[in-house]
């Protein structure tokens, strides 16, 4: 095969290449249907309301300080600020839609630390014994997943103030993994638990309403139940998810 042939080749497989890029993009979210919250933070700076764009929109409050902001945004869209003690936002109504059972899931989204010098849990399904959340623990410089009381998969990390974060949890079978930026911290952890009958809200910022504020930002909040979305390092995302 002569060099200019190779060279036409090589523009008509980066161009095929191209034109599957546009169409997976043009396809959307094959998942999407799977998704139970997806949150833009559409809005403008120091609001306090914002819509779930999934297929079974929850209701959010916000709470106390918590406020969107424009000016951090994550993945090219705002976030939610919540640098007091008590802010925090509660996802609230059809909760059973955050029962994972013992099935799939995946749990996303963006951390920005103003201050990380103490425990917080950016977002918690909490409850005593059971329920489902992701805490930094200060003491220990370690990302966790829990059920309840009890720390599922337990990874060092050490976040640095001032820099956004991906945090990713998925369940593929019985293989739970723990993603930051797209790279898994340690290996599979063994888990089967059920996630069902929890009847708490999502809160967003705070372990509980008094417990472990999260002191920053955090942005583009998803969750898809029944998918594990990453079972292998991935590139984490540059724009929002799609919404369809």
């Amino acid at each position: 095969m002569t060099r200019r042939s190779l060279s036409r080749l090589g523009a008509v497989r980066a161009r095929d290449l191209r034109a599957s890029a546009i169409a997976a993009a043009a396809a959307g979210d094959p998942y999407f249907a799977n998704v139970v919250l997806l949150l833009d933070f559409a809005g403008s700076d120091g609001a306090t309301t914002a819509t779930d764009l999934s297929n079974t929109p929850h209701t959010l409050t916000f709470n106390n300080g918590a406020q969107i902001d424009t000016a951090l945004p994550f993945i090219g869209e705002n976030n939610l600020q919540v640098t007091g003690v008590n802010d925090y936002v509660a996802v609230t109504d059809d909760l059973t839609d955050f029962d994972f059972g013992t099935g799939d899931f995946t749990v996303e989204l963006g951390i920005y630390y103003v201050d990380r010098s103490s425990s917080t849990s950016p977002i918690s399904r909490y409850t005593s014994p059971g329920g489902w959340l992701i805490q930094y623990a200060h003491s220990g410089t370690e990302l966790k997943f829990f059920d309840g009381d009890t720390a599922l998969v337990t990874e060092t990390w050490a976040p640095s103030n001032g820099v956004w974060y991906h945090i990713a949890v998925s369940r593929s079978g019985t293989d739970l993994r723990l993603f930051v930026d797209g790279t898994q911290l340690g290996t599979d952890t063994t888990d089967s638990t059920d996630f069902s009958g929890i009847g708490m809200p999502v809160l967003l910022g705070k372990l509980t309403p008094t417990l472990q504020p999260h002191n920053g930002y955090i942005g583009a909040v998803r969750v898809t139940k029944g998918v594990a979305r990453y079972t292998a390092n991935f590139t984490p995302p540059t724009e929002f998810y799609p919404t369809s």
